[in-house]
């Protein structure tokens, strides 16, 4: 039976193919799991609107019931109706208020994290190449394993250090519209302290390097940790695509291919 997976169709046996399903749907049974618990804790937020307004409520209705002006079960249902009318639709409209921002927000931070991704990669290649480090590849800021093997794989050169000024100028650029745009945006997910220790180190061992180059000193251990702080600031925007637990899941989902399919191509 063929199974389609990060656009590669795979040939796995009946049950195994079925087993593959339940496995991929996990994924949506989280993502609803995770909306599920938004929605709980939005509806915790009104536990203090109706602490006040239900009591009003019931006084309001004890005195004109107590008048003979309505009877109990009359009373009771317009209690009810006022509830669901005023509470119920307005929580669902919130719901889907909120919901409908957070898609926004997830798009245009996806946006300005493709757009992040090339143009850091682009200026820390530039860096460390005027450092006289020559890193390949444009795919080094993707994770952590893609930057030590391509930290790993990188070699000496000349140092040019009439541009690294300049350099460290358009890191300080860079660092900054992702902290400001995250703050102006609204980002999901977004953790503002570690964001600022981030940039905060990636300033220092940018400059440490410069100093090191002037001096003739070794660069290997600042431009390591240069690039794993620059990596981990992307990963910060780049986090609600990439939680641990989904993660952990697509390994296993790769291993389960790997062991009973066969990859028959696009």
């Amino acid at each position: 039976m063929r199974v389609k997976y990060k656009g590669y169709y795979y040939e796995l046996p009946f049950f195994r193919a079925f087993g593959f399903y339940l496995r991929s749907a996990w994924f949506p049974f989280r993502r609803f799991v995770r909306a599920v618990k938004r929605t709980i804790c939005s509806l915790g937020s009104w536990a203090s609107t109706l602490a006040v307004f239900v009591p009003i409520c019931v006084i309001i209705f004890s005195i004109l019931l107590l008048n003979g002006m309505v009877s109990l079960d009359d009373a009771i249902v317009e209690l009810v109706s006022i509830i669901l009318g005023s509470f119920l639709l307005l929580a669902i409209k919130e719901i889907r208020d909120f919901e409908a921002k957070r898609r926004t927000i997830l798009r245009r931070q996806w946006e300005y994290y493709d757009s992040w991704r090339y143009e850091f990669t682009d200026t820390l290649s530039d860096f460390f190449r005027h450092l006289g480090l020559i890193i390949y590849g444009y795919a080094f800021l993707n994770s952590v394993d893609d930057w030590e093997a391509a930290f790993q794989n990188s070699v000496n050169s000349e140092p040019t250090a009439e541009y690294i000024n300049g350099d460290i100028e358009h890191i300080s650029e860079v660092v900054a519209s992702i902290i400001n745009t995250a703050r102006q945006e609204g980002f999901i997910d977004w953790n503002v302290e570690q964001a600022n220790r981030l940039v905060k180190e990636i300033e220092r061992f940018a400059v440490e390097l410069a100093q090191n180059v002037q001096s003739g000193g070794s660069i290997r251990r600042e431009a390591g940790l240069l690039g794993e702080c620059a990596t981990a600031l992307l990963g910060l925007v780049r986090r609600p695509w990439r939680y641990r637990n989904d993660m952990a899941h697509r390994e296993l989902m790769e291993r389960y291919l790997s062991q009973y399919g066969v990859r028959i191509g696009l």
